[in-house]
C-alpha cells in the first residue's frame, strides 16, 4: 500500500487506497496465519526498494483501468518472482496466471483522489495481503496483514 492503511482495515473494491499490484488475484487453501507466515518466510531478507513512476497505461479486459506504470527495476521483478514461486509452491491458483513472472508489468493504479504521475519514486517497504471477499461480500476488501521489509 502507498498510503497508510492497519491491518483490519475495510474499504470498497471500488475505492481501493494508492497501491503497487505486487501479484495478481489469487485463492489459496491457507488459513490467514499460515498465508502471512509463509509470505514473511519468503520476504525474510526483503530490502526496501525505490521505483520511479514511467507513464500511463490501460489494463483489463477492456482497457479500460486507467495505471502507472513502474520501470520494471531487477529487484521489484525479483520480489514478484519470489512471491509468487512462494504462493505457488503453497498451491495458489492466480485468476489471471498470464499476469505473473514474465507477463508481470508493475503499476500503480489511478484514484480519483490520488495518482502517481511519470518520474514520481514511490519506496516499496512492505507487503499487505488483502482479502478481496471478506465476509463473502466481493463489493468490499479487507487487510488481513501487512509485512514490512527489513
Amino acid at each position: 500500500m502507498l498510503e497508510e492503511l492497519r491491518d483490519g482495515d475495510e474499504f470498497l473494491g471500488t475505492h481501493w487506497p494508492l497501491h503497487l499490484t505486487l501479484v495478481p488475484n489469487f485463492s489459496i487453501e491457507l488459513a490467514q496465519d499460515r498465508l502471512r507466515d509463509l509470505l514473511q518466510r519468503a520476504l525474510v531478507r526483503q530490502e526496501s526498494i525505490s521505483v520511479t513512476a514511467a507513464g500511463d497505461d490501460l489494463f483489463g479486459p477492456r482497457r479500460t483501468v486507467q495505471v502507472t506504470l513502474l520501470q520494471a527495476r531487477q529487484e521489484l521483478l525479483l520480489l514478484h518472482t519470489s512471491i509468487v514461486a512462494a504462493l505457488f509452491d503453497a498451491g495458489a491458483i492466480f485468476d489471471n496466471p498470464e499476469y505473473v513472472n514474465a507477463g508481470y508489468r508493475p503499476h500503480v493504479t489511478v484514484c480519483p483522489w490520488r495518482r502517481l504521475r511519470s518520474g514520481d519514486e514511490v519506496v516499496v517497504d512492505s507487503l499487505a495481503i488483502v482479502d478481496m471477499e471478506p465476509a463473502e461480500d466481493s463489493s468490499r476488501r479487507k487487510v488481513l496483514s501487512t509485512l514490512k521489509f527489513r
